[in-house]
Parts: C-alpha cells; structure tokens; sequence
C-alpha cells in the first residue's frame, strides 16, 4: 500500500481548500452553438471565450476547406478566473500541480479544455492539442509531418476584436537556420521513430520542419493537394517521392531547395482577415448553484487520472446537495466503471436514465453493460431491442457521438440486420475518420451484406493500419472477401446459424424453421422457399403524451399498454416489459393505471404500435 508523505497531503488539503472556493464563486454556463463554457469570470468574459472557439471552429473549417466540422465527442470547456483556480485540475508532477496557461484533456466520451480566463487569451498549447482533435475528427488518417505541421500552424492563431493573424513563426522555428533534414526523411517518420518520441533536437526539427512545410504548401496554394498524397501513399502504396510529384507537382529535391528558399525569404506568409461573424449576444448564459459548479470540476477529475479518487468524493458531495442531481449519478456510474464496480456503476446509470439525464453517455454505457457485460456477444431479441432503445436515446442527447453510432450498427448487425447496420458505422466513420476499429466493423458488415467489392476495397485500405490487431485481420479478411465473391455458395454456407446459440436455440428440440429454410436455400434444395431479406426498421420514431388506462400482461411474456390522449387511444406493444426503457424512478408492474405517460414508439397502423421508450411522470 502506498502512503502520503506530509507534503503531499498539505498539497491534496490545500487543492481541496481551492476546489470548494471556487465552486463557491459565481459559476455560469455559457452556451454558443458548438460550445459549453464553465466559467466563474464573469458573463463578458465567458463570452469572450466562448466566441473566440467559435471562431478558431470556423478558421479550422476554412484552412482544411470543409464547410461542415464535426467533433467525434462532446468538448467541454472550463475558464477559471485565474491561475490558482486552474492548479485544480493541472496535472501532478511529484504531488504538485504544473504551472500551465491550459490544459487538453482528451476523452473517449468526452473532451476537455480547461482554460486561466486572466491570461491573454492565446493559449499555443492547448490550441496546437485541439487541432489534433479537429484533424481526427475531420480528416482521415494522415502522417506525422502532416498532423503535427497543421497543429504548430493552427497554434499560431491570435484573435482579436478587429482582427484574425496566423502564421507567425513559432519559437521552435528558430532551429530551421541550422539547417534541415531532407523531405523523403521528414515524410518517412512515424509515430512509433525515435526522431518523433526521443526528447532532442532532431525532434524539434521534426516539429519545426512540419510546420514550413505546412506553411508552405498553403502559401503556394497547395496544401488541399495532401488528400491526394496521402491517398497515393497510404492506399495505392506509392513511393513517397512518386506521390510527392504526382500531388504536389515536384520532386523531394525540388521541395527541398524550395523549402530552403522559402524560409531564408523571410517573407513568410502572414494571413490576416477580420474575424469571422459570430454574434456573443445569442450565447445563453445561466448562473449554477455552486454544488452545479462542483459537478463541472469533478467531471472534468474523473477524465483525468491524477483526480479520479477526487472525483468521486466531489460527485458525492453534489449529491449531499441534490439527492435527484441526474448528471452526479452519471459521474458515479463513471466512476465506478473505471474502478470495475460493475454493480455500482449499473446502479447509477440506471439511477440518472430514470431521473431523466440528458447526457447521452448514460444510456451508451447502459447499453454497453447489456454488450459486453451480460452476455458477451450472444444477446436474445429483447436484448438487442432494449440496446437499440439506449442507443438511440444516447445518440439523441449526443449526435456527435462516435461510439454510440458503431455500437448502434454493431446491435442491428446483432439482429442479423447487417443491412442495416450500414448507415450507423458510416456516421461513426464520419464522425471519426481515423478510427480503424469503426473501419473494420463496417468491411465486416459488407461482406455480412454481401457488398463484396465495398469490403475488398475497405480490408485492402486497412492492411495498412496502425492498429496491429486491424493489420493482421484486414489482410485475412480481404482475402476472405474475394473467395467469396468467387464462390458465392461458400459464403452462404457460413452465415447458417448455430441451432445451439441461445438466441435461435430450437424450443421444441426441432429445427428452426425459419433456419431449416435458409439451409435449403443455401445448399440448393428443391423444396428450398425464398427467404427474404429482412429489412432495417426504418419506421419513424413518433410521441404520445396521455393517461395509462390499462396493462395487459400475456402469457408469453410480452405487455400491451393502453393510452389515451383525449379523443385518441393507442395500444403500445412491448416484447419484454422488464426490459423496457422506463424514464422515472419505476419498475413496470401488470397492476399499472392511471399514471401519466410519455411514449416514444413506432406505428404498426393508426391504433398500434412498438414501444421504444416510456416515460412516466
């Protein structure tokens, strides 16, 4: 067991002693179009923060040429009043908190940036960081000089009230006039070269190079041409100086000598523009009750390993405040999820789904637990319509959110709807295109859905990813893909279902029905009848608001519930009613009436219709 020294639980006393403080000032939410800011600097300033992000989100937009920018999880924003609020939440080193203007905190659910509102408001580090985010989430995968010159550039930005500059030379650029590594060298580092990782100067001529090249391809109008040559180097296997001259219309030497040039000009392109229109006085702002400031710090806690005992306490304590508070439940859950509680993190997601959380995080990791925790990847009917039910909730409160749409497609592809399954583990990809996880779930679902040269092209691509476990399926699978575009017979032989899975586990100790059909049609049988394929549930999702009149419990284990909305009744059907999505703190009972109800579902005809969540109230 490790023990505090007495320094070290001064330290940890006196960050408490902060934490309290600040949840004690007078916290606002200010909340712009693509942004939530958390700040106890007052309205003006948290505004002023809030429209600068706007206008970097629209800078990031126009450099890259994409009139649409996306975030692959929600970015949060934290802007204390000054330097010893933001010691809180900076990272540890020996017990103590570094000094730093700001802090990226990155998060598979979430993203951070926490913020001293008191500096000058120009914060290279965390903007270089949050380039990097925008690039994964907008731009598919790339190579070091590419990232990491794009993010040294972005860094550079400085806005103010009549003006937007970028381009200026960063500190680091200094090292350029001892000279440069050649272009093919610069083009050839990966993540995993010692130039990359190892603390020395050719790692900041790594970074320093990056960003002329960067600098360059812009100032010559030619930047937009890396898409191609990432396309020729990554997916067509060109060599790095055949596709430098196919995209950017020059051989490594004649960049070479015109990056040396470009540098000793010393007129180095400087943009500048008027910032970009984005009006602060539409930003809502509402004062938080400190316990709801707290909340705001200790989410931020549990992201970050050096706070996540913190993090609990304070989530704790917001609930000693407000017992209902759904979002402290959702941290707890959270909490105790890292901490392989599985019971206790259950508990209080369901307890914040029930209290009528808003974050989709909730219901994601809800439908997670059903996944991955209650039977692994053999789920029954219910199951996988309850997932699809979270899922769908998650996605409504977040639909930036890239995990909740690849386990929404990896459910329906679950229900045998590989089809679709499709359109989720798009967006997914779209929302993140550098993850090649989400890639290969959707080269596995086209070959499910007989897409066979969709799949080829997209295991082909994958050969090449820098996930190891990717790499080496994606080259058996393409392989896969071609015999069975051959042979489509093979390939039909292996989609027959297993009478022994316990979801198509034969009740009556015959066949399937259904899958003695499929056999025959798949090996050829003359008395084979056509299976037709079954179709995605693409019916609308509708709403009804009225009094529960009464329950109807079947022998089978399903429900119907009656609802009337003044001259209209409905009658709501549900497979599995204890595995109903119920909002509000209830647990489904036969005996029900009377209670008034709000009901998600999907119409069978004008008076009947398919639960999908129920709230009651």
């Amino acid at each position: 067991m490790s023990r505090r020294g007495p320094l070290q639980l001064v330290t940890a006393f006196l960050l408490l002693l902060t934490c309290a403080a600040q949840a004690q000032d007078t916290w606002r939410e200010v909340r712009s179009p693509h942004f939530l800011i958390y700040t106890n600097a007052g309205d003006k300033r948290g505004r002023e923060i809030a429209m600068r992000f706007e206008q970097m989100r629209k800078l990031f937009g126009a450099l890259l040429v994409r009139d649409r920018v996306s975030f692959s999880a929600p970015l949060v924003i934290l802007a204390f009043k000054d330097a010893v609020g933001l010691k809180q939440v900076a990272p540890l080193w020996k017990g103590k908190p570094i000094d730093l203007a700001g802090i990226y905190l990155p998060g598979e659910d979430k993203n951070f940036i926490a913020l001293d509102a008191s500096a000058d408001g120009n914060y290279p580090v965390v903007f270089h960081e949050y380039a990097h985010m925008m690039l994964s989430a907008n731009y598919p995968r790339a190579h070091v000089w590419f990232d990491e010159g794009f993010a040294e550039y972005y860094s550079s930005i400085r806005i103010t009230p009549k003006e937007v500059k970028i381009g200026e030379p960063p500190h680091s650029a200094r090292i350029l006039a001892d000279g440069m590594m050649p272009v093919e060298e610069l083009f050839a580092i990966t993540a995993e070269s010692p130039e990359y990782n190892e603390n020395s100067p050719k790692r900041q001529l790594v970074y320093a190079q990056s960003w002329l090249v960067v600098h360059y391809l812009l100032s010559q109008r030619k930047f937009v041409n890396a898409g191609e040559y990432f396309n020729l180097v990554i997916n067509r296997k060109a060599s790095i100086a055949e596709a430098t001259k196919a995209a950017f219309g020059m051989t490594p030497q004649e960049l070479d000598a015109a990056l040396r040039a470009y540098y000793r000009s010393g007129k180095l392109e400087v943009l500048t523009w008027g910032p970009p229109e984005v009006a602060p006085s539409l930003f809502a702002v509402t004062r938080l009750k400190p316990h709801l400031a707290l909340e705001q710090i200790a989410d931020f806690h549990l992201h970050h390993s050096d706070y996540l005992e913190r993090a609990g306490q304070e989530f704790n304590q917001v609930l000693e405040a407000d017992p209902f508070n759904a979002e402290a439940h959702r941290g707890l859950g959270h909490f105790y999820l890292l901490k392989k509680d599985l019971e206790q993190a259950r508990y209080h997601f369901r307890r914040a789904a029930g209290l009528g959380s808003k974050d989709g995080r909730v219901y994601y990791h809800l439908a997670q637990f059903i996944w991955h925790h209650d039977k692994g990847s053999q789920q029954d009917m219910a199951d996988l319509q309850e997932m699809s039910g979270l899922l769908d909730r998650a996605i409504e409160f977040a639909p930036d959110f890239a995990e909740a749409y690849n386990l929404k497609g990896l459910v329906l592809a679950g229900a045998n709807n590989h089809t679709g399954a499709l359109e989720p583990l798009r967006k997914a990809i779209q929302l993140s295109p550098r993850n090649d996880r989400f890639k290969a779930n959707l080269a596995t679902q086209y070959m499910y859905a007989g897409k066979y040269d969709d799949a080829i092209l997209l295991w082909d691509r994958l050969r090449s990813s820098l996930d190891p476990e990717v790499a080496a399926m994606a080259d058996k699978q393409a392989q896969q893909a071609r015999l069975y575009k051959e042979k489509p017979l093979m390939r039909l032989q292996t989609e027959v279902r297993e009478a022994t899975a316990p979801q198509w586990r034969p009740k009556d100790g015959k066949l399937d029905p259904e899958l003695k059909k499929l056999e025959e049609k798949q090996l050829g049988s003359s008395e084979a009848e056509e299976v037709k394929e079954e179709k995605p549930d693409n019916r609308p999702v509708r709403f009804i608001k009225g009094n529960l009149n009464r329950v109807e419990c079947k022998p089978d284990g399903s429900a119907v519930l009656t609802v009337v909305a003044g001259q209209r009744t409905m009658r709501l059907h549900t497979p599995n009613p204890e595995k109903m999505l119920i909002i509000g703190d209830f647990k489904f009972a036969c005996n029900w009436r009377g209670y008034r109800v709000a009901v998600n579902y999907k119409a069978r005809d004008a008076r009947n219709g398919d639960i999908v969540s129920l709230e009651v109230q």
